[in-house]
């Protein structure tokens, strides 16, 4: 018997097991590590689709009549969500917001600003300040699409309407916080009042509500 050809035999067996056992040990303890950057690097390209959403409201709000853009989706999924209203001299319209949520993440468009886990980070389309002029992308639609692929997101302007001399405008939303610090840190004098935010003007200001229809495709 060739005793060296048995032992040269075990020691590869017993080397080919040890690599074996170290490579699960490895992708055991990276797999985590791996997933969570897989899962940060999708969320952050949602995350550059709806920056991208909110270039397409501007684009609208400056008389572009139609924009469309190309959205991935990664296992989560894009729908309508009515969040409130705001009303203008006694003419109140639908407050939605588009979002794309996963487990994890939640990224909307409302009035022109993206929020991430409902907190501002792209600010709204707001022209101006308190005295003078107050534009509002208002974007409606309804329907979701969710799974792993390419999404179609169509903007559409279907109304535009000028208020003169408002002195006050009434939101309600259910993120009233956000809203409600965002207008007194942009200067304006804001309150709750019966559960809706009242935005007033003191020397009166020219407010623009602008009405985008969005399909999902």
């Amino acid at each position: 018997m060739n005793r060296l050809g048995v032992s040269v035999q075990v020691g590869m067996i017993m080397v080919l097991a040890t690599l074996t056992i170290a490579v699960a040990v490895v992708y055991t303890s990276l797999k985590p590590s791996v997933n969570k950057a897989v899962e940060i690097s999708q969320e952050n390209t949602v995350l550059h689709y709806f920056k991208l959403l909110r270039f397409s409201s501007l684009k609208i709000v400056r008389g572009c009549p139609l924009s469309e853009v190309v959205v991935k989706s990664f296992g989560g999924y894009y729908s309508f969500e009515r969040t409130g209203f705001v009303s203008v001299n006694g003419t109140t319209y639908s407050i939605y917001s588009l979002t794309y949520r996963s487990e994890s993440f939640e990224v909307s468009l409302e009035n022109g600003a993206v929020l991430l886990n409902s907190q501002i980070i792209e600010e709204p389309v707001i022209l101006c300040n308190s005295s003078c002029l107050l534009v509002l992308p208002l974007i409606e639609g309804e329907g979701s699409v969710g799974g792993r692929g390419n999404v179609i997101v169509t903007l559409e302007e279907v109304g535009r309407e000028y208020y003169r001399n408002a002195t006050a405008i009434t939101i309600n939303s259910s993120r009233d916080n956000v809203w409600l610090d965002y207008f007194k840190f942009k200067g304006f004098d804001a309150e709750i009042v019966n559960d809706n935010i009242t935005v007033k003007f003191p020397n009166a200001a020219d407010v623009i509500i602008v009405r985008i229809g969005c399909t999902l495709r």
